[in-house]
C-alpha cells in the first residue's frame, strides 16, 4: 500500500481525461444510480490504457448510491466494462436532504456484491461520505472497508478505518501543505489525500516457447512439412540409404544441413 496526494475526483462536470494528467491515480464516476456518467467510458478507456503503460499506478471508478437501483449500478460497471482488479467506491450521500433514513442494508449489500465483483478483495472497494449528514444514511458500514471521508482542510481527519481524505472542492487552497487544488486537464476540482492504495506488481510475462532443439548444434530446425514427412518416413532406413547411390543420400544431407541451421540446395545432384 502506498500513499499518493492530489488525487482528482472527477465526472462528467469536468473535461475528459487525457495524457496532460501527471498524477499517479485517478478517481472517476461511473453512474450517479441508473444515471451514466458521460464520460465513463472515455475515462475508463484511457485509464486502463495508462496503467498498463505505467504513466498511472491505478485507479478508482466511483457510484453514487441512490436507493433500489443497486442491480443498475452492477449492470452499468459491467457494461462499460470496469475492470475486475481497479478500486470500485460507493459513494453514499444524502445530497441536501433527498434521501433519509438508515440506508445501511441496502448500501452494504451493494458493497459485498461490489466484493464479489473485484475477486473479493477488500482493498478494491471503499466507502465515501461526509461526517454530518451523511452518517445517517450509512452509520454501520462493513468493519472491512476503507472510507474516504469529506473533510475540508489541510489536516488528517481522525476517524476509524480513513483510507483517504478528499480536502478540497477545487476552492479551497492548502497549497502551502502541499496539497493542490488544480490539475490537468480538470483544472479546479475535487482533490483527495489516499493514505493507501492497492499498488500490485506487474505480472511477469510467460516466456515465449522454446525453439526445438536441434540434435546437432542446437539450433532452430528449419524443415519445410514436405521435407519433414519425406525424411520422418525414411528415418528407419538410414543405413541403406547411406549404401545407396540414386540420390537420395544427398536428400538425407541436404536434412542434416538444415538441421544444423544452413540453407541448401535441395535438388539432387545430376547422374
Amino acid at each position: 500500500m502506498s500513499a499518493l496526494v492530489g488525487i482528482p475526483d472527477v465526472s462528467e462536470f469536468q473535461h475528459p481525461v487525457d495524457d496532460s494528467f501527471n498524477r499517479r491515480w485517478l478517481i472517476f464516476r461511473a453512474c450517479d444510480g441508473d444515471y451514466v456518467d458521460h464520460n465513463v467510458r472515455h475515462n475508463l478507456a484511457w485509464a486502463v490504457k495508462a496503467k498498463a503503460s505505467g504513466k498511472i499506478d491505478g485507479f478508482t471508478v466511483y457510484v453514487v448510491y441512490r436507493p433500489g437501483k443497486n442491480r443498475a449500478i452492477l449492470s452499468i460497471l459491467n457494461s462499460s466494462g470496469v475492470p475486475q482488479d481497479c478500486v470500485v467506491m460507493i459513494d453514499a450521500e444524502n445530497w441536501g436532504g433527498q434521501i433519509h433514513g438508515d440506508h445501511s442494508a441496502d448500501i452494504n449489500a451493494l458493497a459485498d456484491a461490489l466484493r464479489a465483483r473485484q475477486g473479493g478483495d477488500p482493498d478494491l472497494v471503499w466507502g465515501y461520505g461526509n461526517r454530518g449528514p451523511d452518517l445517517t444514511v450509512w452509520p454501520h458500514k462493513p468493519g472491512w472497508m476503507g472510507w474516504v471521508v469529506a473533510s475540508y482542510g489541510g489536516s488528517r481527519p481522525d476517524v476509524p478505518n480513513l483510507i483517504g481524505w478528499q480536502y478540497t472542492d477545487g476552492q479551497r487552497q492548502y497549497d502551502q501543505a502541499g496539497l493542490p487544488a488544480a490539475t490537468p486537464p480538470f483544472g479546479r476540482c475535487d482533490h483527495n489525500v489516499l493514505l493507501g492504495v492497492p499498488i500490485r506488481p506487474k505480472p511477469t510475462p510467460a516466456p515465449p516457447p522454446a525453439p526445438a532443439p536441434n540434435p546437432v548444434d542446437g539450433k532452430e530446425l528449419s524443415l519445410t512439412p514436405e521435407e519433414k514427412a519425406y525424411f520422418d518416413g525414411q528415418f528407419a532406413n538410414l543405413k541403406s540409404l547411406f549404401n545407396d547411390t540414386s540420390g537420395k543420400p544427398h536428400r538425407l544431407n541436404t536434412w542434416l544441413s538444415k538441421l544444423a541451421g544452413r540453407k541448401v540446395d535441395i535438388t539432387p545432384p545430376k547422374k
